[in-house]
């Protein structure tokens, strides 16, 4: 079926306008809003669901990363994908200084990106419940260097 060029320009303005109508406030306003009230229409989450990543078959590890020792300042837990492919390889989005992984899990830390180590500086492997500082780790000072990891469950 072809379609007029007219057709095509309905469909592309429709489309662009039911997306911007279905952005969260916070985008489109500036202005926060809690989880419970961003709207996502149906379309978009049926394709999430098509594009969800392979890699996550394996399971979902946990990783408690804070910018201070002693697991202090601003700390988040991370949920990443299990595996050792390019594909689960994550970044750290601020510098750590205390880095944890769930009980059951391995993680395994880069100072450069792709979970590689380029430089030779060893590779950081971590058990719960992880290292409080990582000025003092078994490779030496890791603090503010950590920029890759990938994480997996534990070998029992």
């Amino acid at each position: 079926m072809r379609f007029s060029l007219r057709q095509t320009f309905l469909f592309s303005t429709l489309l662009l306008t039911t997306t911007i109508y279905a952005l969260p406030n916070s985008l489109t306003t500036g202005t926060p809003t809690s989880p419970s009230s961003t709207t996502i229409s149906t379309p978009i989450v049926e394709l999430e669901q098509q594009i969800q990543s392979p890699a996550c078959d394996l399971g979902v590890g946990g990783l408690y990363i804070c910018t201070d020792i002693n697991f202090t300042g601003t700390c988040t837990h991370h949920t990443p994908c299990l595996g050792s492919g390019d594909n689960t390889c994550y970044t750290v989005p601020v510098g750590a200084s205390s880095i944890g992984p769930d009980p059951g899990f391995t993680c395994y830390f880069y100072r450069h990106g792709f979970c590689r180590d380029f430089n030779n500086h060893g590779v950081l492997t971590l058990q719960h419940p992880g290292v409080a500082n990582l000025m003092s780790t078994e490779l030496g000072d890791w603090n503010d260097k950590v920029v890759s990891y990938l994480c997996m469950k534990s070998q029992v």
